[in-house]
């Protein structure tokens, strides 16, 4: 069969981007191909990867096969597709769509949930390397097997003491922000710092380990009922402490609108969809105005806080009770209320059962795995294919990104610690406060509002008029009365969406994040491509 890869060749028999260390030691493209020269199987890719670690792809091709690798949340993705005698691979599906058909099954998923599940995108016959994932593809007959090559998710747990874990922790956390502090190498790094937890500590450690051409910057709008608005103070606040340049971003309607009629928002939705994942709009409006404005260096590296909730347990449900057995019903009707739900349906039994054609459980389970389910499930596709897909934003706009708090050492040594203790990441706050403890309070998502406010929300909630009072809707609408009246546009391509015919159609009922799946579609579809409904 013929092959084709598209993607970024680094030696003759090598394909390679991203950042990755060995041994605490960053890995130039030369070292990358040395390291996989010799490779012949896909043993010998996986014993490479044990000793790396990092954000990349890989893609290494012998005299029969070629190996496709990325990072353990899929931060640099791959797709591929085998069709009429040859092989294709590239970085974006989308490019690789020509003469495929739209898959209305997972064009569903997508919709509901702003993500394609498991190795599917939302075209026919291309798929992608899910995380943490070797895919091998044999030349002759483009045959394709998948293997997992690393999970987070531990059947054995630790027995600390808690000083002793903290004093582990604070640790691994110096570590993996050293090795972000190594990577940048004296260039400057831009931290979005919010009111919460994870980007207040990856700032306080660079503090801590004497960096000092350090940005910080927050977004978002200055109305009251926006669930930002304290975040905004507290930012600025935790940034004048720690003797860092400090910017805020300011967002209106205005903006958005502005930012959503250029022609490079159709670029970049494609860009970052890439086929499979939802666009992701609450620092895109920000990282384009400082780009714009110069605000920052061109070389600079961008340092957020993803995902540190989930490594530190907010995907563990709060009322998971550790002495009960679990059935598949269960895990379905969490799955669906949680993540399947951008679009409103109709009914509770419609909902349950889209997602029910994505997710398939075994009937029962013990507590632990009915943890260690929704985890994977929170990993694989959420966070690696929603929220670290994030990174697409910065790379955009010609920027650099490192993910210090996804490096293996303390995602490891996070799951080595019991699900019951992660409740409401209640260990890592206590944590938090005793190592990185300052006179600034954290921001959560009540105490970002005051009590009038509160109130004001609710009653919005309780009309189906949310949109009144949260300013991310000018992404879709600058007059904001008008969600009220309007439907949801919907292309004929879609007439047979089992979301869309089961869902409430009104725009003032649907979720930004369903607007924005929507919205990428509608970028999507037109062009070249098949359009199948089977």
């Amino acid at each position: 069969m013929n092959l084709t890869c598209k993607l970024n060749k680094i030696s003759g028999n090598c394909f390679f981007e991203g950042k990755i260390f060995k041994d605490n030691k960053w890995l130039a493209p030369s070292d990358i191909a040395s390291l996989f020269h010799n490779v012949t199987s896909k043993d010998d890719v996986l014993q490479i990867l044990k000793k790396i670690n990092g954000f990349f792809y890989i893609a290494v091709e012998s005299e029969h096969e070629i190996f496709l690798v990325t990072d353990i949340v899929r931060t640099y993705p791959v797709f591929y597709k085998v069709q009429n005698d040859s092989i294709s691979i590239g970085e974006n599906a989308i490019d690789l769509a020509t003469d495929c058909e739209l898959s209305i099954h997972n064009t569903d998923c997508f919709l509901s949930c702003g993500y394609t599940v498991e190795n599917n995108t939302i075209f026919r016959d291309i798929f992608q390397v899910e995380s943490a994932s070797i895919v091998s593809i044999t030349k002759t007959d483009g045959k394709a097997t998948s293997m997992t090559y690393y999970n987070p998710i531990k059947s054995s747990f630790l027995n600390s003491e808690k000083e002793e874990l903290f004093s582990n922790l604070d640790k691994a956390y110096t570590n993996v922000v050293q090795k972000a502090l190594d990577y940048a190498r004296g260039r400057t790094i831009v931290i979005p710092l919010s009111g919460g937890y994870d980007s207040r500590l990856i700032a306080m450690t660079l503090k801590r380990l004497g960096a000092k051409d350090v940005i910080c910057y927050a977004y978002g709008t200055k109305h009251i009922f926006d669930t930002g608005y304290a975040e905004i103070k507290t930012s600025r606040e935790v940034a004048k402490l720690l003797g860092y340049k400090w910017m805020f971003i300011e967002y209106s309607y205005d903006k958005w609108h502005k930012l959503i009629q250029v022609q490079d928002a159709a670029d970049y939705i494609k860009y970052v969809s890439r086929g499979t994942s939802l666009v992701s709009y609450q620092d895109w409006l920000a990282v384009s105005e400082l780009k714009k404005r110069n605000l920052v260096p061109k070389d600079s590296v961008f340092i957020p806080g993803h995902t540190g909730d989930f490594i530190t347990g907010s995907a563990v449900p709060v009322d998971v009770d550790f002495d009960k057995i679990y059935h598949k019903q269960e895990i379905l009707k969490h799955l669906s209320e949680r993540y399947f739900n951008l679009f409103p349906f109709v009914s509770q039994k419609s909902q349950l059962k889209n997602c029910t054609t994505f997710i398939h459980p075994d009937e029962i389970y013990n507590a632990e795995d009915y943890v260690h389910f929704i985890e994977t499930f929170s990993w694989k596709e959420y966070h690696s294919k929603h929220i670290c897909n994030s990174a697409q934003v910065y790379k955009f706009y010609g920027y650099d990104w490192y993910f210090p708090l996804w490096d293996r050492e303390i995602v490891d040594l996070w799951f080595s610690i019991h699900p019951r203790e992660k409740r409401n990441r209640a260990l890592y706050k206590e944590f938090a406060d005793s190592y990185f403890n300052t006179s600034i309070p954290y921001v959560s998502n009540t105490s970002s509002k005051n009590p009038f406010s509160r109130v004001v929300i609710k009653l919005c909630k309780i009309l189906n008029a949310v949109f009144l009072v949260n300013n991310y809707y000018g992404i879709a609408k600058v007059n904001k009365l008008s969600l009220f009246f309007e439907k949801i546009p919907v292309p004929d391509e879609l007439k047979k969406s089992f979301v869309l015919n089961n869902s409430n159609q009104k725009l003032r009922n649907v979720s930004l994040n369903g607007l924005g799946a929507l919205q990428a579609l509608l970028t999507i579809l037109p062009g070249n491509q098949k359009k199948s409904y089977k």
